[in-house]
């Protein structure tokens, strides 16, 4: 699993990418809150696909508009987010391929 910041995402949260381990969904995690110190259980599971949704829990402190800009990062970036998660490629070439 990375996590990736501002620098890197555009983002005012923290988001974590992995890979499959289970038999549920391509997914991500992001922040409940705006911390730059936040641990991974204080996250919730955005769906990676064309319409990206919370798949499991809470949004936290996280407003809509930012909500939105998580979505929309997801859709610019679907296709690296789902080779990693399927394993096609390794972190240092998602990091290559993620736009702001």
């Amino acid at each position: 699993m990375a996590n990736f910041g501002v620098r890197t995402t555009g983002l005012p949260m923290i988001i974590w990418v992995s890979k499959k381990r289970a038999s549920y969904g391509a997914r991500i995690k992001v922040a409940r809150n705006y911390n730059p110190r936040v641990i991974i259980g204080d996250t919730f599971s955005v769906s990676i696909s064309d319409k990206p949704r919370i798949f499991a829990g809470n949004q936290g402190i996280i407003n809509n508009n930012d909500l939105q800009k998580v979505f929309d990062w997801v859709c610019l970036n679907r296709e690296p987010l789902i080779k990693y998660w399927n394993s096609e490629i390794m972190t240092d070439d998602l990091i290559d391929l993620l736009k702001k």
